[in-house]
């Protein structure tokens, strides 16, 4: 507005959409929206939420199309698996979980909640990150998830929830992910690596850290693909992380601005 920046660019999350298109409007601004690389979820402490049905109830239990057109008035998409469609290696044909809280209920149920669950909810108090939380927290609660929530500033979130932290909350945590990174090896061990700093579900499975090796060193697109297929599966079937909804990134360049490429 002032004329002092020349270009930012951001994630889905770091702002509303509502001041972007405020931003969108001005006659000395072009805005452009990216491929959606940006994957929001919500990271689940396996230790301390050790059944899978639980964790795979929180993912029928969110309406993640709502997530989708309200926070981000449409531009974006529901997505299962760890990649989004951005990625070369994106496996299309898993079909996206729907939202269905009886589902959720039954998978509760079978794991021991017939009378639902309570579960806090961190995250950096930024952007559309608390929006975003208080609309997953009345979503759950009809499936019966009892979600406290828990804002604090980005940093200290990180802090708290590194994998170093021996003192890390129960519970979830929301979390971006940039999507494709420089190749799928470091994707893949970024979220879930045994030593990766931000694994904050602590979640170690054996087949899938096999798998991360092989990708490292493999120079086969095809190979690597099969490998990072299985290790999506792995994910939806223990479901350490929920992926909310992927979105794009967003950039707004003032009009004298030129030869800028994404």
């Amino acid at each position: 507005q002032s004329g002092e920046i020349d270009i930012t660019h951001h994630t889905m999350t770091a702002i509303p959409q509502e001041d972007y298109e405020s931003i969108e409007s001005l006659d000395n601004v072009k805005t452009v929206y990216g491929l959606p690389i940006t994957n929001q979820s919500a990271f689940i402490q396996t230790a301390n939420i050790p059944d899978a049905r639980v964790r795979q109830a929180l993912l029928y239990a969110i309406d993640r199309n709502q997530l989708v057109e309200q926070l981000l008035k449409g531009h974006g998409e529901v997505v299962d698996g760890f990649l989004s469609s951005a990625s070369p290696f994106f496996d299309d044909s898993i079909e996206p979980t729907p939202y269905d809280p009886e589902k959720a209920k039954e998978l509760l149920a079978e794991a021991g909640y017939p009378d639902g669950v309570e579960v806090e909810l961190y995250y950096g108090t930024y952007g559309v990150m608390q929006a975003e939380c208080e609309l997953i927290q009345a979503q759950a609660k009809e499936a019966g998830f009892n979600i406290k929530l828990v804002g604090m500033d980005g940093a200290s979130v990180k802090t708290l929830w590194a994998l170093q932290n021996t003192d890390a909350p129960a519970g979830m945590r929301l979390q971006n992910n940039i999507i494709p990174k420089s190749d799928p090896y470091t994707q893949m061990e970024y979220i879930f690596g045994e030593n990766a700093i931000q694994n904050c579900s602590r979640w170690i499975d054996a087949e899938y850290q096999e798998l991360l090796k092989k990708v490292k060193v493999t120079f086969d697109r095809d190979e690597a693909k099969t490998m990072l297929d299985r290790m999506q599966d792995i994910g939806l079937e223990q479901m350490p992380t929920v992926v909310l909804q992927a979105g794009p990134r967003r950039s707004a360049l003032a009009d004298h601005t030129m030869g800028v490429y994404f």
